[in-house]
């Protein structure tokens, strides 16, 4: 959230933004909106739609991800509908170049795969020794080319396998099967 100006604000929404407050006694575990606000004719003409949010954030264990299961109910529904949202806690720093980046140029990530997907979910940073795996001081026939570097599918494999981990737990609780309460 990005904090502005009260002035540049438009009046109804700053007066909205006034009047709107949490409801007292309001029950966490209850899937009804936690707000009340001013049931005028230009709120309910103004105010389209509204959603309830309940966000559980998990870190995947031995690894650097960060998983967002979020619950959200619309007016008139009785079952949320989920949400999931999957981050890495290196993504931001990879990402970083992009805001200095300049017009016409691109990112240097080198593997992108496995900066962005590490082998183990974990840290994507490796020795710079091993970059090259010896290969630069192989003797070489000649006419014969140096083997081009594989690159690696187990960081998708290992991100899969989670995602696919935590959709059984989500199934499970929503047909009613068990599973962790959420």
């Amino acid at each position: 959230m990005t904090l502005v100006s009260r002035l540049t604000v438009p009046p109804v929404l700053d007066g909205f933004a006034k009047r709107a407050a949490i409801k007292r006694g309001y029950f966490i575990a209850s899937n009804e909106s936690f707000a009340e606000w001013d049931p005028s004719p230009s709120v309910k003409n103004l105010l389209l739609t509204g959603r309830t949010e309940k966000i559980y954030s998990f870190g995947i264990q031995e690894t650097c991800y960060k998983v967002e299961l979020t619950a959200m109910w619309y007016p008139g529904q009785t079952m949320p509908c989920w949400g999931l949202a999957v981050r890495h806690t290196e993504w931001a720093t990879h990402l970083v170049e992009l805001e200095r980046l300049q017009t016409g140029h691109q990112a240097n990530w080198g593997d992108t795969i496995s900066t962005f997907l590490p082998d183990d979910g974990g840290s994507s940073i490796q020795p710079e020794e091993d970059d090259d795996l010896g290969v630069d001081g192989l003797n070489l026939d000649e006419g014969v080319q140096k083997p081009r570097q594989l690159l690696s599918c187990e960081g998708i494999r290992t991100l899969v396998n989670i995602l696919l981990q935590l959709s059984d737990i989500v199934s499970s609780v929503t047909l009613g099967q068990g599973g962790v309460r959420i």
